[in-house]
């Protein structure tokens, strides 16, 4: 049943991408429904799927309701005895690119801000494409608001290419998304 639940959470994320938000959101709540009868006590299962029904709200571009299930699963994430650096760091990431697609720029570099901390502390290695993701977020977040100079909000972005191209290579969909922000800055 987890492994079916692990599967609707990929078939979730795909609808999502394809901007088909209602049938994404169907497939992350029958994940939701299988781990809490099979996996009810389990913090980590709760936080993954907590974290793909924040992934299909925000697919609606439903910030209330994304950003309440993106505040429920970093708290089960908090719970976990021994969380995983980079499924923190990368639901952080989408927690404050949600917050930057909704124009609340102030929090998503805050939550941008604190997953790098807390990417640190943890030991989230240095070349993790989860870190160049929350650069990224920082420094769009941060630009939008005023937060940060363009020189830093640059030099967070370049950091986050340098990051995905030592590890992705210098292509694909997100390096041009990074490319993307550093060219409207």
């Amino acid at each position: 049943a987890i492994a079916i639940a692990a599967d609707l959470d990929g078939q979730s994320t795909v609808l999502a991408a394809l901007e088909r938000g209602k049938d994404s959101l169907t497939a992350a709540q029958r994940a939701a429904a299988l781990r809490q009868r099979y996996a009810a006590d389990d913090v980590h299962q709760r936080f993954l799927g907590e974290r793909q029904l924040a992934i299909a709200h925000g697919a609606l571009a439903d910030c209330k309701q994304g950003d309440a299930q993106w505040q429920q699963a970093l708290a089960s994430a908090a719970r976990m005895p021994k969380p995983r650096p980079v499924e923190v760091a990368d639901a952080r990431a989408l927690h404050a690119r949600l917050l930057f697609n909704c124009g609340e720029y102030k929090r998503g570099f805050e939550v941008a801000e604190q997953g790098l901390a807390i990417a640190d502390r943890e030991g989230l290695p240095a070349l993790s494409p989860a870190r160049a993701n929350l650069l990224w977020m920082k420094s769009s977040n941060g630009n939008a608001v005023g937060l940060l100079p363009i020189e830093q909000s640059e030099a967070l972005l370049r950091q986050a290419i340098a990051i995905q191209e030592k590890t992705a290579g210098p292509g694909g969909a997100q390096m041009a998304e990074f490319y993307s922000t550093l060219g409207t800055q």
